[in-house]
């Protein structure tokens, strides 16, 4: 603000004006960063600046490696089931194909390999709803990953 502008003010409000007054030291007092170092809190606020900057990084940082870790460990799962499923498969059709010889018909080998299969999946539908299945899943997975973080 200008001194023009503070005389008018002060005239109006019928207020005396200081005689050692100056704009410049109002104009410090109304700037944020002059109220700052006059209280000197400006180094303060750098060093808080300075620690939620630091913060804010470590955090990124952390959470890069969080998904680096979800994507490998993801990854290693994937590759993991795959290749059960393959083994699964071809030893499946290996059963079929041996029970085909014994029961002199392929038909019959596939159907009974088949069958058992269809079995093993009501088995499970019916013990995922009897013993909580899913429930015990989740906990062991959270388990897991609690651990984890304790090891870190």
């Amino acid at each position: 603000m200008h001194l023009s502008y503070i005389k008018v003010f002060c005239a109006l409000a019928k207020v005396p004006i200081w005689p050692n007054f100056e704009a410049s030291n109002f104009a410090i007092m109304s700037d944020k960063s002059g109220i700052l170092k006059f209280l000197k809190l400006d180094s303060v606020i750098d060093n808080l600046q300075g620690l939620v900057d630091t913060k804010l990084e470590l955090l990124k940082l952390e959470l890069k490696d969080e998904a680096s870790n979800a994507f490998s460990k993801l990854a290693t799962t994937l590759v993991i089931v795959f290749l059960a499923l393959n083994v699964l498969l071809f030893l499946s059709i290996t059963v079929a194909l041996y029970l085909g010889i014994l029961f002199g018909s392929y038909f019959y080998g596939f159907g009974i390999v088949t069958a058992f299969y269809a079995i093993l999946l009501i088995i499970v539908w019916l013990l995922k709803a009897k013993f909580g299945l899913e429930d015990k899943l989740r906990i062991t997975v959270l388990r897991s990953l609690n651990q984890k973080k304790n090891d870190e």
